[in-house]
């Protein structure tokens, strides 16, 4: 438990709602919900393509700095998009092309090669 309570990735402690959690489980839950500083802009999701975040205005942060995954979290911009690209090559040239900010695992063979086109954007 304190393994998924302290990581941010899989596995993942997933915290809910007690309705939603008593959810059949071999039925997809219709309702998602949060408590932090984004909200989840369920509208414009794309299974498999698209995520969509945006700042939600009635999160009050804790008066702490934050650490990780503690700590007061303050939103310092209006809107996330997570686009996925499963094929490495084509996230690589969308970076260096300038279509998206930031990848989070590029493959080490092409860290080089993103070095050489570093721009500051």
């Amino acid at each position: 438990m304190l393994l998924a309570l302290g990581k941010n990735n899989t596995p993942m402690a997933f915290i809910m709602p007690e309705r939603i959690a008593k959810t059949d489980p071999f039925k997809q839950i219709a309702e998602y919900v949060g408590s932090g500083p984004m909200r989840f802009v369920k509208d414009e999701w794309v299974p498999g393509a698209k995520a969509t975040f945006e700042k939600f205005a009635g999160y009050v942060p804790r008066q702490e700095p934050a650490s990780w995954l503690a700590g007061g979290k303050v939103m310092l911009v209006d809107r996330i998009e997570w686009i996925i690209m499963p094929d490495p090559s084509t996230a690589s040239a969308a970076l260096q092309n300038g279509e998206i900010d930031w990848w989070e695992s590029p493959l080490p063979d092409l860290v080089p090669v993103l070095r050489k086109t570093r721009t500051s954007r």
